[in-house]
């Protein structure tokens, strides 16, 4: 019985032990539970102001990038700018420069070309002197043989001069009248405005008009001569000879005969010296040929034959064919092409005429 009180009283304290505890972890449990959910709301309220605090900072962030593209955007439009500006007047640059070049390439032809005219009428004048010095000296050898028989031929000379004038103008009234009018147009006064050619050019001159004339070209139709104009005209025919033929013009120039004629004559004292002057002259002529002034000056002169001119040929004429090739070795035919130039020989510029 008292086993059994004790052991009741055993077991009360021992569940008022544990009842205790029990509260006590309850109450413990509750307040850490309690902390922990305050803890956690902490946590969440902390992690909703980060989240909050990101996404404003990302704003911001994203706001920053958006600013900074267009102001990217703006700087590439400024470079493109820029560098448009820069190629503008780069190209500027370049066309000045390009102008600036023709010009000084303009004034050196030019002065080429007076010096090559100055030079050629200097060998003109030159020429022109030896000869009159030595018909001069010439005349005076012969004056007095002649003296002794004037007076004796006298009459015999006058009366053949006025036979031979007849039978002529008879000749040439009896002949059509474009060939009587050729005859008097290429021979009377073609003297006058070629006395600065040498016998030998005058000879090639007269040797193509014989063939032009036999072929049926009409004189200022398709051919025009210098001595075809007045002096003002004939003064701008810088060539000796152009050839009108199915709207195809060809500016027929034969100076260069008068610089081969002086390399031969002077080839066999000194030929690289000969080839040397040669040269000289041959570069002051194709500039002379290839410069627009020569070109201007002879349409000036044609400008009232109201010729229709499609494509235009300017021939350097040259004696024969292995004088041509003594130029080609030189290099100046390939020169002359490029500058729209043709190097030919006589028998080709027959060749061209028929």
């Amino acid at each position: 019985m008292i086993f059994t009180i004790i052991s009741n009283v055993g077991m009360a304290l021992m569940m008022i032990f544990v009842y205790v505890k029990y509260r006590s972890f309850r109450i413990s449990s509750v307040t850490e539970a309690k902390n922990l959910q305050e803890k956690i709301e902490k946590i969440s309220q902390e992690l909703r102001e980060s989240e909050h605090r990101l996404l404003i900072e990302t704003k911001t962030e994203g706001d920053k990038i958006q600013k900074l593209l267009l102001e990217i955007d703006e700087l590439r439009k400024d470079k493109e700018n820029e560098v448009k500006l820069r190629l503008n007047a780069e190209k500027q640059i370049e066309l000045t420069l390009q102008k600036t070049h023709d010009l000084e390439r303009m004034i050196d032809d030019w002065q080429l070309m007076q010096d090559a005219v100055m030079n050629d009428c200097k060998d003109a004048m030159f020429k022109i002197g030896n000869d009159l010095y030595k018909k001069l000296n010439d005349t005076y050898r012969q004056e007095n043989e002649t003296n002794k028989n004037m007076v004796g031929k006298l009459s015999k000379n006058i009366v053949d001069f006025f036979d031979k004038f007849n039978v002529a103008e008879t000749a040439v009234n009896k002949a059509p009248k474009h060939i009587a009018n050729t005859v008097h147009a290429a021979n009377a006064p073609q003297q006058k405005h070629q006395s600065h050619l040498d016998e030998h050019t005058k000879k090639l001159i007269s040797d193509l008009l014989e063939t032009m004339n036999a072929a049926g070209k009409m004189s200022n139709k398709d051919y025009f001569l210098p001595a075809n104009f007045d002096d003002h005209r004939a003064k701008l025919m810088l060539c000796e000879l152009v050839f009108y033929d199915a709207e195809n013009l060809y500016i027929i120039d034969f100076k260069a005969c008068r610089y081969i004629d002086e390399y031969e004559a002077r080839k066999a004292k000194n030929e690289g010296e000969a080839r040397k002057n040669l040269q000289q002259k041959i570069e002051r002529y194709i500039a002379y040929l290839s410069n627009a002034k020569y070109h201007e000056s002879i349409f000036k002169a044609l400008a009232a034959s109201r010729i229709k001119i499609e494509k235009t040929t300017i021939i350097a004429v040259v004696p024969l064919a292995d004088e041509v090739k003594l130029l080609k070795a030189l290099g100046y035919e390939e020169k002359a092409a490029k500058l729209g130039i043709r190097l030919l020989d006589f028998n080709e510029v027959n060749n061209i005429i028929i």
